[in-house]
């Protein structure tokens, strides 16, 4: 899955929220899901992975944008305009063919992190 998005949108983000559904693994082979960022100029940034478990179960993910990611957001650059989320199945490292793996990912949002409890907010 590849989504374009506007630099704006994750500039302040610390999180990358996103609901896996609609899981079909009749092998039940294990399922590994790779978030990268991808500019323009084919530069990738790595956000991170997450495993299901149960591996035909989906569920609700959180990955927290490591540091180095949020520096490069932070960047300005030209290629900025055609910045890509792409969410990828990691292969197997024992492959079982024909692969049949596939899913639905949905509700993908950026957000900052949560104040833990007792934060001054401010008000």
């Amino acid at each position: 899955m590849a989504l374009s998005l506007a630099p704006r949108t994750i500039a302040d983000a610390e999180l990358l929220v996103f609901t896996v559904a609609d899981v079909r693994n009749p092998s039940q082979q294990s399922i590994a899901i790779e978030a990268v960022l991808r500019y323009g100029n084919g530069e990738t940034v790595p956000l991170g992975s997450v495993a299901l478990f149960p591996a035909d179960q989906g569920g609700n993910f959180v990955l927290r944008i490591p540091a180095a990611a949020r520096r490069r957001i932070a960047q300005p650059s030209t290629d900025s305009a055609a910045v890509q989320l792409v969410m990828s199945l990691l292969p197997e490292t024992v492959p079982v063919t024909p692969d049949q793996r596939s899913l639905l990912i949905r509700n993908v949002q950026w957000q900052a992190a949560p104040q833990p409890p007792g934060a001054d907010t401010g008000g």
